[in-house]
């Protein structure tokens, strides 16, 4: 008569004598021989997906992606995850979850943008206000109209880079298949 969730079955169930059980993991899925509840779930990695796409990841680990998209530390983006910082820097690695951090940090900069974007205008009627005299100049609202266009530009900037980039790499990649005399 014992709990199967105590101590003692986490392990090794010699003690009890019987097969050993399915125990549960430390993000507190069931697991047995490896295999997690996560996996076999429907749309799991294990349901046949493209191991690159982001279905195919379980839901700590869809946690641990959304936690570092978001901007927080690794050791934030394991506890959140309910796993260790070693097992999150071994995820980290993983090419499916660099792939998936890398989608959700580009989404998460395609929203950051639009923002700027629609709030570029306001602010920068909003600076030409002050300047002029026919708004209050009020310190906290200069600098917030500042750093909304300061941040939009800074961002146009870097999408004209990426697309140089983007356009540089092509070129030498069409010139690298090029038959060779």
């Amino acid at each position: 008569m014992s709990d199967p969730d105590c101590a003692e079955h986490q392990g090794s169930t010699k003690a009890h004598g019987g097969a050993e059980p399915a125990r549960r993991s430390r993000n507190g899925f069931r697991r047995s021989g490896g295999v997690t509840e996560a996996n076999l779930a429907p749309g799991g990695p294990a349901a046949g997906k493209d191991d690159d796409s982001p279905e195919a990841l379980t839901a700590p680990e869809m946690l641990f992606v959304e936690t570092l998209a978001a901007g927080e530390s690794l050791a934030d983006a394991a506890k959140a995850a309910g796993v260790s910082y070693r097992t999150a820097r071994r995820w980290k690695g993983r090419p499916e979850i660099a792939s998936a951090i890398r989608e959700r940090t580009t989404e998460a900069l395609a929203l950051g943008r639009a923002v700027l974007a629609s709030g570029m205008a306001r602010a920068a009627r909003g600076l030409v206000a002050m300047a002029d005299g026919t708004a209050p100049a009020e310190s906290p609202r200069v600098s917030a109209c500042r750093a909304v266009v300061e941040g939009a530009v800074s961002l146009a900037e870097m999408e004209e880079l990426e697309a140089r980039l983007s356009e540089l790499e092509a070129r030498l990649e069409s010139r690298d298949k090029e038959p060779k005399e």
